[in-house]
């Protein structure tokens, strides 16, 4: 009488594999954590200087082809020694400047 011979993997077995490929995937994890915060940080200092460009870009632009340029000072602003503003001052300064160009153009 010829026997049967089952093929085929114990439940042991199947419970060893997941766990070495568990530990093998915590591990992949790990390695790859810190490539992706480094992508992170690229993509966003990327973004930042893309801004910065635009904005200086912007800025020269419109500096290139000024009729007039006006520079203000800290003192008739109404900056702080830390670099806060008072915002009551600053509004009330720059309506004035807004009024002194009208009545120039004019």
């Amino acid at each position: 009488m010829m026997k049967h011979i089952k093929k085929g993997f114990t439940l042991i077995e199947l419970i060893v594999v997941m766990a070495i490929f568990s530990i093998l995937m915590v591990g992949v994890m790990v390695l790859i954590d810190p490539v992706s915060n480094m992508f992170k940080n690229t993509a966003m200092s990327e973004k930042t200087y893309a801004y910065a460009n635009n904005v200086q870009q912007y800025l020269q632009t419109k500096l290139e082809y000024a009729e007039d340029v006006f520079v203000g000072s800290s003192g008739k602003m109404g900056l702080t020694t830390d670099g806060g503003a008072n915002s009551e001052k600053l509004a009330e300064y720059v309506e004035n400047f807004r009024k002194n160009q009208l009545t120039v153009k004019m």
